[in-house]
């Protein structure tokens, strides 16, 4: 996802966090982050940084737990689906909105989809033209 993110001007990936190590190394030198932005434990993550939104990635079981949190510390969240897997979640994540008021966008990564690598290859191949 970090190079869909790194594709605008718009946004500055400025920190990482990720529980394992080798994942986090992989992204961090992608990225070309300092070690010093880079973190494990996702509480310290949040505690240390400074950032205007977070991005989750992580397994569906965790989403509705680390939105929570990132809004609880005034940060908005772009959390890929699905953004809860109880209805107790689900009901935690709109109390949360309410009484920080911050903003959720929930994301579907469709990248891996038979149809979307498809079209990507009929675009790198110049058969529609130039888009």
């Amino acid at each position: 996802m970090h190079a869909y993110l790194r594709a605008t001007q718009k946004t500055e990936v400025v920190a990482l966090c990720d529980i394992n190590p080798e994942a986090l190394e992989r992204s961090r030198q992608a990225i070309g982050l300092s070690k010093s932005r880079c973190f494990r434990d996702y509480d310290e993550f949040l505690r240390k940084t400074d950032l205007d939104i977070v991005f989750i990635g992580t397994s569906i079981p965790f989403h509705a737990e680390q939105a929570v949190k990132v809004m609880e510390h005034g940060r908005h969240v772009l959390s890929e689906v699905t953004a809860a897997n109880t209805v107790e979640n689900c009901k935690r994540l709109v109390r949360t909105l309410k009484k920080t008021g911050m903003k959720y966008m929930l994301a579907e990564n469709a990248c891996y989809l038979h149809y979307i690598y498809e079209w990507t290859r009929i675009i790198r191949e110049g058969r529609l033209g130039k888009i």
